[in-house]
């Protein structure tokens, strides 16, 4: 009976160390496995971070040249914009300059002491005709404003010409540059008389002038008043040049005028005489 039991508790000792010893057969070949595992997961990922950096460094100048490119594109089209908005700001700039310069001879024309004897129209050259047989410009201004064929023009600077041909909205003004031109003048504060010609050059010369007129250079050129065209008065210009010669009837007299009729702008029509203000003498009686 006792053996019986001793061999059952063996038995029973042995199954138990059986199983101990499956237990930890099985736990060493799992830690084993795992090990194993790790071992190729941290191979794998040394081999790709390898590769992954290998390739970073062959790309990266690809990669870099592309940034720069598309950089550079983004920087032309900067560069572009910030041009278009130079040549705006320009633009406004010139559009700015020239309103100044035409409010200045705006402001000139209408100081103009011949505004204090004549009924003046302002008017805007709005075309040229300019050859070299003929001078002219056309004016904003005509029949409906009240401007008639042969009333002078002049500007800030001086006398430029007369209406040659007014129709209801506009007209056609004859300078006095224009070779079929004539205005009668006269050196100022002197008896010196002749007649202002323009010629194919495109300047001035003072004509019939008597050999024995004292005229010299600098002498300021008016209008006359004879032939009932000019006023008496207006400014031609200045004497630039004098030549005499024995077998010559006349001087040979050239005039300069400050007009530069290449760049006319802003001109005033003389339309009629104003009456003469009798108020200071309405004031004495």
């Amino acid at each position: 009976m006792f053996y019986r039991q001793s061999s059952f508790r063996n038995r029973i000792i042995i199954v138990l160390l059986v199983v101990v010893c499956i237990l930890l057969i099985t736990f060493y070949y799992k830690q084993r496995n795992e090990g194993l595992i790790q071992a190729s997961k941290n191979l794998t990922v040394s081999l790709v971070s390898s590769v992954q950096i290998g390739a970073s460094k062959v790309f990266s100048p690809v990669r870099n040249g592309l940034n720069y490119l598309s950089g550079l594109g983004s920087a032309k089209s900067q560069n572009v914009e910030l041009k278009a908005k130079l040549s705006k700001a320009k633009s406004q700039i010139n559009q700015y300059r020239a309103a100044a310069l035409e409010n200045e001879r705006l402001r000139k024309l209408l100081n103009l002491p011949t505004r204090k004897q004549y009924k003046t129209l302002a008017a805007i050259v709005i075309g040229v005709s300019s050859n070299s047989w003929e001078d002219y410009v056309t004016i904003d201004k005509g029949l409906s404003d009240g401007v008639k064929r042969k009333m002078p023009v002049i500007t800030s600077d001086g006398l430029i010409g007369q209406i040659s041909i007014a129709s209801a909205n506009a007209s056609l003004v004859q300078l006095i540059t224009d070779s079929k031109s004539g205005v009668a003048a006269e050196v100022l504060g002197s008896s010196d008389r002749g007649l202002i010609e323009g010629n194919l050059s495109g300047k001035l010369s003072l004509d019939y002038v008597d050999k024995t007129a004292k005229i010299s250079k600098g002498d300021t050129v008016v209008t006359s008043g004879l032939g009932g065209v000019f006023p008496k008065g207006l400014l031609v210009g200045k004497v630039s040049l004098i030549k005499s010669s024995p077998s010559d009837l006349y001087k040979r007299v050239e005039v300069t005028s400050d007009v530069d009729f290449t760049r006319l702008g802003e001109v005033l029509v003389l339309k009629s005489p104003l009456p003469p203000d009798t108020s200071a003498l309405e004031r004495l009686r």
